[in-house]
């Protein structure tokens, strides 16, 4: 059975649990909101798999908003090709636990933080065109053993705007794609670091002590 969400719906997920969205192509424009437990889609399996990017629609329609409330989670199955949709963390979790990397994924519209949040990043996740508005709040980046969190935006230079960057585990921030002005931003970082391009922060502190 399929359910088609129109209008102004809003989806709202309550209480423990996961629900997993399987129909693509929404068209309400009141978005998602995830006030407990788990939102996701089918997870990513192989390389090039497609079938259920989130920029297919799952949870509104183009530039509609997805929220994430304290204790509930985005989890993003090894998909973040998340088109235009605004994503808002009220002290929520992005997750990505899919049993296969899918690194080249974007999304063009914006992370905003309202509180401080996490990225739980088990598997490789890049940013490709999106950018993380921190509010002066910390976004924590937990990266899984040798994985990565590149930010590589071709052409956006500030992708990560005004608070703290916390990087933790046995994992690596890349920046690749484009000369890197994070000038507005403090870099905490206790995880590897890979330049490919420049990068300019407004505050370092580093508490890596090598593999």
């Amino acid at each position: 059975n399929t359910v088609k969400f129109e209008g102004g719906f809003t989806f709202v997920k309550e209480g423990e649990g996961t629900f997993v969205a399987n129909v693509a192509n929404q068209d309400n424009f009141g978005g998602t909101r995830i006030l407990g437990g788990t939102v996701t889609t089918v997870a990513v399996t192989a390389a090039g798999d497609t079938a259920h990017r989130f920029s297919q629609y799952y949870f509104g329609s183009r530039d509609s908003t997805i929220s994430v409330a304290t204790n509930a989670v985005l989890e993003l199955s090894g998909n973040y090709d998340s088109g235009y949709y605004q994503v808002e963390l009220m002290g929520g979790q992005m997750a990505n636990h899919a049993s296969y990397d899918q690194v080249d994924q974007g999304g063009a519209g914006a992370l905003t933080l309202f509180q401080d949040a996490t990225l739980d990043f088990a598997r490789s996740v890049t940013f490709r065109d999106r950018t993380a508005l921190l509010n002066g709040h910390t976004l924590t980046v937990l990266l899984g053993n040798g994985k990565t969190f590149i930010l590589g935006a071709s052409s956006v230079t500030q992708q990560i705007k005004n608070g703290i960057l916390k990087m933790e585990g046995d994992g690596y921030l890349r920046i690749d794609g484009a000369d890197k002005d994070l000038s507005s931003v403090n870099l905490d970082l206790n995880s590897g670091l890979y330049l490919a391009k420049s990068l300019t922060v407004h505050d370092l502190t580093v508490r890596y002590n090598g593999f």
